[in-house]
């Protein structure tokens, strides 16, 4: 119901689901619309948790599925998980974000001042991935810079900084 695209332009309700997928089954409208929230919860739990198709077999077992619907709920998670997966990364990503990070050591051959010779430094590449905000063009993009070991050193201090002021929020 909620997890392929927000944005189109069919809102489906858990009583439309319910009219539409239980009508000739015999149940209730409210029987109908509680067995669609139960696997609705289902559903979000195997998406929070990412859980292997085996291990959500098991889980909509324990959640009181027959072992029959307990399988066609597994195999429903295994052909869906990367698109249900996606639709949620795409909700809750609306900025860019770090994509990937590279990094190598270099060491200089060449240089004007004799004194930088086989002076070492790090080569960083920061990978980001466009966010997906309404209205904004997706645009990843890709930094590159380089750092001496003491630039390298007063990075490592900062984030030293930043872990010792997120710790002090546990």
């Amino acid at each position: 119901k909620n997890f392929y695209d927000p944005g189109s332009a069919v809102e489906m309700t858990l009583p439309s689901l319910a009219a539409g997928l239980y009508r000739e089954g015999g149940l209730s409208s409210d029987e109908a619309v509680a067995h669609l929230a139960s696997a609705e919860e289902l559903l979000r739990r195997a998406a929070r948790g990412n859980l292997d198709p085996a291990v959500s077999e098991k889980a909509a077992r324990e959640s009181g599925l027959t072992a029959e619907l307990a399988r066609v709920f597994a195999k429903f998670w295994r052909a869906e998980r990367g698109k249900v997966l996606e639709a949620l990364h795409k909700r809750c990503t609306w900025n860019a974000h770090l994509e990937q990070l590279s990094w190598r050591v270099d060491l200089k051959a060449a240089s004007r001042d004799v004194s930088q010779l086989n002076e070492a430094t790090a080569v960083f590449e920061l990978s980001s991935k466009a966010g997906h905000a309404d209205g904004a063009s997706p645009k990843d993009s890709t930094l590159r810079f380089e750092v001496t070991r003491d630039q390298l050193g007063g990075v490592l201090r900062k984030f030293k900084e930043i872990e010792g002021e997120i710790a002090a929020f546990k």
